[in-house]
Protein backbone atom coordinates (compact mmCIF):
# COMPACT_ATOMS: atom_id res chain seq x y z
CA UNK A 1 0.00 0.00 0.00
CA UNK A 2 1.47 3.23 -1.21
CA UNK A 3 2.17 6.68 1.50
CA UNK A 4 0.03 8.65 -1.31
CA UNK A 5 -3.18 8.46 -2.52
CA UNK A 6 -3.31 6.35 -5.39
CA UNK A 7 -6.69 6.15 -7.61
CA UNK A 8 -5.89 3.38 -9.26
CA UNK A 9 -6.16 1.08 -6.23
CA UNK A 10 -9.47 -0.34 -5.83
CA UNK A 11 -8.86 -4.06 -3.67
CA UNK A 12 -11.06 -3.80 -0.45
CA UNK A 13 -9.46 -3.82 2.83
CA UNK A 14 -10.14 -7.40 4.74
CA UNK A 15 -10.30 -9.16 7.63
CA UNK A 16 -7.25 -10.19 8.83
CA UNK A 17 -4.94 -7.57 6.85
CA UNK A 18 -2.34 -6.12 8.47
CA UNK A 19 -1.00 -2.31 7.10
CA UNK A 20 1.16 0.70 8.47
CA UNK A 21 -0.62 4.43 8.29
CA UNK A 22 2.88 6.73 8.12
CA UNK A 23 1.28 10.26 7.98
CA UNK A 24 4.06 12.44 7.02
CA UNK A 25 3.13 15.77 8.99
CA UNK A 26 5.19 18.79 7.31
CA UNK A 27 5.85 22.35 8.47
CA UNK A 28 5.40 23.41 4.14
CA UNK A 29 2.97 22.77 1.37
CA UNK A 30 1.39 19.45 0.98
CA UNK A 31 4.14 18.04 -2.13
CA UNK A 32 6.20 14.88 -1.58
CA UNK A 33 8.87 13.63 -3.90
CA UNK A 34 11.12 10.09 -3.64
CA UNK A 35 14.74 10.57 -2.75
CA UNK A 36 17.13 9.01 -4.97
CA UNK A 37 17.28 6.16 -3.07
CA UNK A 38 14.05 5.09 -3.92
CA UNK A 39 13.27 4.58 -0.84
CA UNK A 40 12.84 8.13 1.50
CA UNK A 41 10.24 10.56 0.99
CA UNK A 42 11.06 13.95 1.16
CA UNK A 43 8.61 17.44 1.13
CA UNK A 44 9.11 18.95 -2.38
CA UNK A 45 9.43 22.59 -0.84
CA UNK A 46 12.16 20.92 1.27
CA UNK A 47 10.42 22.21 4.91
CA UNK A 48 10.56 20.24 7.52
CA UNK A 49 8.73 16.76 8.70
CA UNK A 50 7.54 14.44 10.65
CA UNK A 51 6.64 10.41 10.70
CA UNK A 52 4.44 8.81 12.85
CA UNK A 53 3.73 5.24 12.19
CA UNK A 54 0.85 3.21 13.43
CA UNK A 55 0.76 -0.73 12.43
CA UNK A 56 -2.97 -1.93 12.39
CA UNK A 57 -4.75 -5.44 11.67
CA UNK A 58 -8.24 -4.43 10.17
CA UNK A 59 -11.06 -6.78 11.78
CA UNK A 60 -14.20 -7.58 11.06
CA UNK A 61 -15.68 -5.07 14.37
CA UNK A 62 -13.13 -2.48 15.21
CA UNK A 63 -9.31 -2.75 13.67
CA UNK A 64 -6.60 -3.96 16.42
CA UNK A 65 -3.98 -1.13 16.82
CA UNK A 66 -0.39 -2.85 17.18
CA UNK A 67 1.47 0.29 18.34
CA UNK A 68 0.74 2.66 20.57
Amino acid sequence: MPNVFEATLSEPLHDGLVITIEPLVAAGGPGVRMGRDGWTIRTADGSLAADAEHTIVVRDGAPLILTA
